[in-house]
């Protein structure tokens, strides 16, 4: 199933990513999702941790999430919304796109990191965070590497 929110609009705001959680609390069932907020500007903190209703998809095995410029999302927003995903269990694959989100640091790619630490079926990890200047492709694959992820190959490791 795809939820894709395009052509990019300032009128998505954090009041619909709520009403998409709510929807989602009845598709439980899904073994994908990909969401597409790119610059959707309004979206902020709140946005993001609303996401974290993803906890309740038990039996996803791929994730997309694209918030590519949404310059709002700070490292509060994403760190919750990172935190959610150490509940998804039967994960694969994860897609995140947070280039020119440049509210996020090293903390909240820490944080994303350790919420990987128990996730034994995860094999690809693909990030995008160009543009968030205060992280660096070779400081996430570090935090990776050290989590020492049973599943995950560090050529699946793509950053970019």
């Amino acid at each position: 199933m795809l939820f894709n929110f395009f052509p990019p609009s300032e009128q998505i705001t954090n009041t619909g990513v709520k009403n998409l959680c709510y929807g989602l609390n009845f598709t439980q069932s899904l073994s994908s999702l990909t969401l597409v907020f790119q610059l959707c500007k309004s979206i902020n903190d709140e946005g993001a941790k609303e996401l974290s209703c993803i906890t309740k998809l038990k039996s996803l095995k791929a994730l997309d999430l694209n918030f590519y410029a949404c310059t709002k999302i700070t490292n509060k927003g994403f760190e919750s919304l990172a935190s959610s995903f150490s509940s998804l269990k039967l994960l694969k694959e994860l897609k995140l796109d947070f280039g020119i989100c440049d509210k996020i640091c090293y903390k909240g790619i820490q944080r994303l990191c350790l919420s990987l630490v128990d996730m034994d079926k995860i094999s690809t990890i693909k990030w995008n965070f160009k543009g968030c200047f205060k992280v660096t492709d070779k400081k996430i694959k570090e935090y990776l590497l050290e989590l020492k992820l049973k599943s995950l190959k560090t050529e699946n490791i793509i950053l970019g």
